[in-house]
C-alpha cells in the first residue's frame, strides 16, 4: 500500500507504453540546398525538422500558417468582391448584355475561392 501511494505522487511526465515510444532513429542524406528547403518548410509549419519530416514520409496533413500575406490586401481583396457583387447586381436587375454578367459572376467567383484558399487552406 506505500508503493501505491508513492507512486500516485509522483510527478513529471507521464510514462510512454513500450508500443507509442519513439526508439528508432531514421537518417537520410540531403544537399545543403534540401536541408535548407526542409528547415524552412518545418519552421513554416511550426514543427521540428523531425516532426516535418516524420510527417511528410506518413503522409499527415502539414498545415503551413502563412503570416506572408498581409490583412491589409486581403482587406482590399475584399472590397474588390464587394464592387463586383454589386456590379453583378446591377447587371442583373438592368439587364446588361449576358456577357458582361457572366464575366462579373466568373471573377467573383474566381476571387471568392483565392480568398478562401489564401485564409482557410492547409
Amino acid at each position: 500500500m506505500a508503493v501505491a501511494m508513492m507512486n500516485a505522487a509522483r510527478k513529471g511526465r507521464p510514462t510512454i507504453s513500450t508500443a507509442d515510444k519513439r526508439s528508432e532513429v531514421v537518417k537520410f542524406r540531403a544537399s545543403p540546398d534540401e536541408q535548407t528547403a526542409i528547415e524552412g518548410r518545418a519552421a513554416e509549419a511550426k514543427l521540428t525538422v523531425s516532426e516535418y519530416c516524420r510527417a511528410a514520409s506518413l503522409g499527415l496533413p502539414i498545415i503551413v500558417h502563412r503570416d506572408a500575406t498581409p490583412m491589409e490586401v486581403i482587406a482590399q481583396l475584399r472590397r474588390i468582391g464587394n464592387n463586383l457583387n454589386q456590379v453583378l447586381r446591377e447587371a442583373r436587375f438592368n439587364n446588361f448584355p449576358p456577357p458582361v454578367a457572366d464575366h462579373a459572376e466568373e471573377t467573383m467567383r474566381d476571387l471568392s475561392a483565392y480568398l478562401r484558399k489564401l485564409l482557410y487552406a492547409p
